[in-house]
C-alpha cells in the first residue's frame, strides 16, 4: 500500500518536471548545453493566474507576505511538489520503525495470516437467521 501511495505522491513532481520541460522547449531557445532551468512557484502562479496572485498580494498582511510567502514562491516548483512526497516517506519510515500500523511484513492490518501463511479475514460472516413464525 505504501508503494502505491508514494507512486501517487510522485505524480505532481513528474507534472512539474514535464511542465518545465515543455516551457523550456516551446518558449525559449532550448539548448541543453546552456543548462535546464526550473521554474519557481511564483512564476507559475503569475503566469497562469495573475488575478489570484494580485488579490492575495492586496489582501494579505505585507509582513506575512514577505516573511512566509515570498520564500515559498521563490522555491522551484519541483521542490514544492516533492515536499509532500518526502514528508509521506518520512512518516512511513517512522511508522515502520516503531511498528505502528500494518503487520511486520508491512501488510495490511485488515487481515491476519493463519498458521499456513495464508490470509484470512479478521471476522467470519455468519449466515443470517430470520426468526419467522
Amino acid at each position: 500500500m505504501s508503494f502505491k501511495l508514494l507512486g501517487f505522491m510522485l505524480l505532481p513532481v513528474v507534472a512539474a518536471l514535464g511542465h518545465d520541460w515543455y516551457v523550456a522547449s516551446e518558449y525559449s531557445s532550448f539548448d541543453l548545453a546552456e543548462g535546464f532551468h526550473l521554474g519557481d512557484l511564483g512564476w507559475v502562479w503569475k503566469a497562469y493566474h495573475l488575478d489570484s496572485h494580485n488579490w492575495a498580494l492586496e489582501n494579505m498582511d505585507p509582513d506575512v507576505w514577505e516573511s512566509v510567502l515570498v520564500p515559498i514562491l521563490k522555491t522551484y516548483t519541483v521542490a514544492v511538489a516533492a515536499a509532500p512526497f518526502f514528508i509521506t516517506l518520512i512518516v512511513i519510515a517512522i511508522r515502520r520503525a516503531l511498528g505502528i500500523g500494518g503487520d511486520e511484513d508491512g501488510g495490511s492490518s485488515y487481515s491476519k495470516g493463519d498458521k499456513k501463511g495464508g490470509k484470512q479475514p479478521l471476522y467470519k460472516k455468519k449466515k443470517m437467521e430470520y426468526k419467522r413464525k
